[in-house]
């Protein structure tokens, strides 16, 4: 199973990055936030998750991932399974 993240958005503070790659992690950091090229980044790598900041993460972003998404967590707790 693929171990790569895909951070949405380069002003994530480095320490991210920095943590994320220390667990394990292949972390992809995503330099235009437009749908069809955060579509590309997640298939081309195999990505199984993402750091989002403000960007809106469609429900074309969703159904065009590899492996199905289950559900979103959020600052504020996790997010109800999505449908």
């Amino acid at each position: 199973m693929s171990k790569t993240v895909l951070i949405t958005n380069p002003t994530l503070h480095p320490k991210a990055k920095e943590t994320l790659e220390e667990l394990g992690f292949q972390v992809i950091i995503a330099q235009d936030p437009a749908e069809d090229s955060l579509i590309r980044l997640i298939n081309d790598n195999k990505v199984i998750g993402m750091f989002v900041r403000i960007e809106k993460i469609t429900a074309k972003i969703f159904d065009s991932c590899p492996e199905p998404a289950d559900n979103a967590d959020s600052r504020y707790g996790a997010l109800p399974p999505i449908p």
